[in-house]
């Protein structure tokens, strides 16, 4: 085995041992925030009334990890699961579905979803839609109704975070329509720059390991084929 060709084998057998060991290291900021301003109104979500609040990513920030929303219960939900989306979006509204982040029963106020990388185009605007999928009914009279949360929203447009964009956008009609209205509903994005590998130094070391014994292998069968020869 000529020395080119064992360094060759060297970097080889290095690059895809660090690249298994390799893992992508999320740092969540704050995109858009406005949790901590005070709340001036509520408008209740159910299956057929759907509200986005609208977001924009950044050139930096453009891989979504955490979304907080300040809902609540109301005295008309029953059970059923509450979904929240990441749609694109226009200055008219939602414009496609992109990703659920979240579908189970509501539990508490706020809906905090961790652990997301949901991956963004730079500079974009996008929305954060959440609606009844599929809230149980309850009974008026005799008569059964959708059940219902609530979304607590403000007329103060103090903020947080470059990604903030004010305003909602409301679709009585699962979603085929939006209309658009100056109250801002309360939640918080945070996100991270893309993902950058890092090595974890006790997968690292393994990986070293596993090179050297290869290469050991390939000399001790080098010296055997020198020593028939």
């Amino acid at each position: 085995m000529t020395l080119r060709f064992r360094l060759w084998v060297i970097a080889a057998l290095t690059v895809f041992a660090l690249a298994g060991a390799a893992a992508p290291s999320f740092a969540g900021i704050v995109l858009s925030s406005n949790m901590n301003v005070q709340t001036t109104d509520s408008t209740n979500i159910s299956n057929t009334q759907w509200i986005a609040a609208p977001f924009r990513s950044t050139s930096v920030l453009t891989t979504i990890t955490d979304v907080n929303l300040d809902v609540s219960a109301t005295s008309n939900y029953a059970g059923g699961d509450l979904s929240v989306e990441i749609w694109t979006a226009s200055n008219a509204g939602p414009t496609a579905f992109m990703q659920s982040i979240r579908k189970s029963p509501f539990v508490s106020t706020p809906v905090s979803i961790t652990g997301l990388s949901v991956m963004l185009q730079p500079n974009t605007d996008y929305a954060v839609v959440a609606r009844g999928n599929v809230f149980n009914s309850y009974t008026v009279l005799g008569q059964p109704r959708s059940g219902t949360v609530r979304w607590f929203s403000t007329t103060n447009t103090t903020h947080t975070g470059d990604g903030f964009v004010s305003g909602r956008w409301i679709s009585n009609d699962s979603g085929v329509s939006w209309n658009s209205s100056g109250r801002t509903h309360k939640m918080s994005v945070f996100a991270a720059p893309a993902a950058v590998p890092e090595i974890d130094p006790a997968t690292g070391g393994s990986a070293l390991s596993l090179v050297a014994g290869v290469l050991a292998m390939i000399e001790q069968r080098r010296r055997r084929a020198t020593l028939v020869a």
